[in-house]
């Protein structure tokens, strides 16, 4: 996975801070993809990389990057206010991460990536 690459880059600014990272949920009544296996990929990126994963309800200021799991394609999560909070965003819309299309089993890694890219700048 990216771990190994992400765990290089951001060992030096992890040890100056802590990169902070909330999730944000749709209602999840419709699920295209599989929304526990994103969480599983975010918590062994978490274990790997030491950012502090948090729900959004918990965000009282703001966070370096929003990761916004909308479950199917209608993006109903996806809002200003929410975006808003944070410096950068990835959006998942179904199989499609930050814009670009993908299969169902590659959602989980695109997400890794998409978030590796945040954390490194």
């Amino acid at each position: 996975m990216h771990s190994a690459r992400l765990r290089q880059r951001t060992s030096s600014a992890t040890s100056r801070s802590k990169k902070k990272v909330a999730i944000k949920f749709c209602g999840l009544c419709t699920q295209y993809i599989d929304v526990s296996a994103i969480v599983r990929v975010l918590r062994h990126m978490q274990a790997e990389t030491g950012f502090v994963l948090l729900p959004f309800s918990r965000v009282e200021e703001s966070v370096d990057v929003v990761v916004i799991v909308n479950a199917c394609s209608r993006g109903c999560a996806d809002r200003n206010e929410i975006r808003n909070k944070a410096a950068q965003a990835v959006v998942i819309a179904g199989e499609v991460v930050n814009g670009k299309q993908v299969s169902f089993e590659a959602v989980p890694d695109a997400v890794a990536a998409a978030l590796e890219a945040c954390l490194v700048h």
